[in-house]
């Protein structure tokens, strides 16, 4: 058998989420350099929310962790907007468009679902994927 590596750029919840994907298809030493100090780090511009929707749940069931979303993110069952004129005025409404039958889908800020995928790394503790934090503009070395 062929030992397959990789070195994967960022990791953020896209990184973290091929890394674990690549260990679930048996490469054995996946690197992910990120610039920032942990998973976890709380970046001002890239400060945004993830919709977890069913695409995104599908993934996480793959990866095993999709029945932790309620502890990382707020399940949203239903939009309910507020329109708030130059007057003060407002005016709430539900989108039309919510279909009952689907699932919920969850928000989630970006370093707690970076969170929620880091923790599982840590959790595997094989060793497999290597994650190296603090690292910018230098030449990475996976040696």
């Amino acid at each position: 058998m062929v030992e397959k590596s990789v070195v994967i750029s960022g990791g953020g919840p896209c990184g973290l989420a091929a890394a674990l994907m690549l260990h679930q298809r048996g490469w054995q030493t996946i690197h992910v350099v990120e610039r920032n100090a942990s998973a976890t780090t709380f970046d001002k511009n890239k400060g945004f929310n993830y919709l977890i929707d069913a695409r995104g749940q599908k993934l996480l069931k793959q990866l095993g962790i999709a029945d932790r979303l309620s502890h990382y993110g707020v399940e949203n069952q239903r939009n309910v907007m507020t329109i708030v004129g130059a007057d003060g005025e407002h005016k709430t409404f539900k989108s039309p468009f919510w279909d009952p039958a689907r699932d919920s889908a969850f928000w989630s800020r970006r370093e707690r679902l970076q969170a929620l995928l880091y923790d599982r790394i840590a959790e595997l503790g094989d060793g497999r994927i290597k994650l190296h934090f603090n690292h910018v503009g230098e030449r990475f070395d996976a040696a």
